[in-house]
């Protein structure tokens, strides 16, 4: 199985296929060009941190395409979302509680529509 790819638009069906079977894909994002694979498969993650060499200690962005995808996750403060409306799409990334308030994740919505 092919696990890397770097993304460009004709390459969106290659790319989600490689996401779901546990897969990286490289993309270009509003700044530079991001890594990454599902935030929910666990093999993945480990592959992804293993790769960019990063201390587990440090938690990567979940990338979102709306505030819908959030809400499903985290718990959307009235700061939070003050943040969300001023900068979303863009360059910020927001730290929220977990539904269940366990921990805390960082979501960030790309100016690339590619992306998104």
């Amino acid at each position: 199985m092919n696990r890397f790819i770097r993304l460009k638009n004709s390459d969106l069906e290659k790319a989600a296929k490689i996401l779901n079977e546990g897969g990286v894909v490289i993309f270009p994002t509003d700044t530079v060009y991001g890594i990454g694979c599902r935030y929910d498969d666990e093999g993945a993650v480990d592959l992804l941190y293993h790769i960019k060499k990063t201390p587990k200690s440090q938690p990567f962005p979940i990338l979102v395409s709306g505030i819908d995808q959030v809400k499903r996750l985290a718990k959307v403060t009235a700061s939070g979302q003050k943040l969300i409306d001023k900068y979303w799409p863009g360059g910020l990334t927001v730290i929220l509680g977990t539904l269940d308030g366990s921990k805390k994740l960082g979501f960030r919505m790309s100016n690339s529509g590619l992306v998104r």
